[in-house]
């Protein structure tokens, strides 16, 4: 599988809210680092907070992909996009450097607006 066709994969995953096979893709040590606080976080971690924040969604998909292949991973673009149980949509643009060692995934630096992200969770 191609450094793209790993990143589809994994949203693909992350979308239909199978976490076993979203983690399949990742190295076990694994980190995501963020831009708003600059904490590397195990993916693990990751994984269970994303599965936590689904819990307030009836729906999340990720939209407008745009995945560009680098010679050690790719480069993600998308936007996340959530109904939350009381019917609001959230949309949260967010990108990503993914780096990709032996067909799995040993880190992503990821990047979005922590304040449009508030906004959208009404916070």
């Amino acid at each position: 599988m191609d450094n793209v066709a790993l990143a589809h994969a994994v949203y693909d995953a992350a979308q239909a809210g199978d976490q076993a096979l979203f983690l399949s893709y990742f190295a076990p040590d694994c980190v995501v680092w963020h831009n708003f606080d600059q904490v590397e976080q195990p993916i693990k971690e990751a994984a269970a907070a994303l599965a936590a924040m689904a819990q307030h969604f009836s729906s999340l998909t990720y939209e407008e992909r745009r995945y560009i292949p680098a010679p050690d991973g790719a480069v993600i673009q998308h936007v996340s996009r959530a109904t939350l149980k009381d019917g609001r949509t959230v949309s949260i643009p967010t990108m990503q450097r993914m780096y990709i060692s032996n067909g799995r995934i040993r880190r992503i630096e990821e990047y979005f607006d922590t304040r449009a992200a508030s906004a959208a969770m009404g916070g």
